[in-house]
């Protein structure tokens, strides 16, 4: 699955997008927490969705502290085949390599 960064899509860049599957996904740090951030946030994700964009969004908190979790929610939402749970040994010593 092929996703773009910083894509324009209408007045906007998103983060990343998936077209194939019109998915967009954005990550949103502390400045996103803002009211005055937030409700730009809303109009965008309202623009988005009545193109026929799927909207995600992530606290770069979550992107950092639960990579796994953050990825098997966007797998789950593409409807792709889901990545097995990596073992907590599993790369101890290697390099690690995403399926």
């Amino acid at each position: 699955m092929n996703f773009r960064r910083q894509t324009p899509i209408g007045p906007y860049v998103v983060d990343f997008s998936h077209r194939g599957s019109r998915l967009v996904i954005e990550i949103d740090g502390p400045f996103h927490e803002m009211p005055v951030r937030a409700k730009r946030d809303a109009r965008r994700t309202a623009w988005l969705e009545a193109e026929g964009f799927r909207v995600v969004r992530f606290a770069d908190r979550e992107v950092r502290d639960r990579l796994f979790e953050v990825v098997e929610r966007i797998v789950a939402t593409t409807g792709a085949t889901p990545i097995p749970n990596p073992s907590p040994l599993q790369g101890e010593g290697r390099s690690a390599r995403w399926p």
